[in-house]
């Protein structure tokens, strides 16, 4: 694919195709509150695994990350298609130190195609595969959140763990933002 990432209202924004923890609306606008939905997307000849770079401190989720790696003509990746502005950019990748940007074809859910950011983990990796259930869930949260397929939410819920019961970090961090969010709401009703 050549070409620049798509960029819209006269490039003042970029696509971003995520397929992990950002599928979840609290947890992107942590570092990129201007993030907006922009569909629900398909990446076709790729497929969605966890796994832990190596010289990267422990994860801030107590077990492997998501990653898209290349695969074959029937594997593909359903995720959230993200409208950010272009200054954000900077954050996303600050975020995303275990990963390199790469352009990527995400089919929309109405049939367009569109060229959209993302990121695969850095191809030196310990063989980890397993998340932690904590972040697992934030994964799955988002893909519900957004309404993906729910044959791919079953093959996300499928997917083993490390068992560890303590929650880490980031999802201590996600779950305050939701929690905060939903007492914003109860208290506007």
């Amino acid at each position: 694919m050549s070409g620049e990432i798509q960029r819209n209202d006269h490039n003042s924004t970029f696509l971003y195709f995520s397929y992990g923890s950002n599928l979840m609306k609290e947890r992107i606008q942590i570092n990129n509150p201007t993030a907006e939905m922009y569909g629900v997307g398909k990446l076709t000849g790729w497929h969605l695994t966890y796994d832990v770079p190596l010289d990267y401190e422990p994860s801030q989720w107590y077990g492997a990350s998501a990653t898209i790696r290349p695969g074959g003509s029937n594997d593909y990746v359903y995720g959230v298609v993200w409208k950010i502005n272009c200054e954000d950019m900077t954050y996303l990748d600050s975020q995303e130190t275990k990963y390199k940007p790469i352009e990527v074809q995400i089919e929309l859910s109405d049939g367009r195609l569109v060229k959209c950011r993302s990121y695969e983990m850095h191809q030196r990796t310990s063989g980890n595969h397993l998340p932690s259930p904590h972040y697992k869930e934030i994964i799955v949260r988002g893909a519900k959140q957004n309404n993906l397929p729910e044959d791919y939410i079953r093959y996300l819920e499928g997917f083993p763990d490390n068992g560890l019961a303590s929650p880490p970090p980031n999802y201590l961090k996600v779950m305050d933002v939701v929690n905060r969010l939903a007492s914003q709401s109860n208290n506007n009703s």
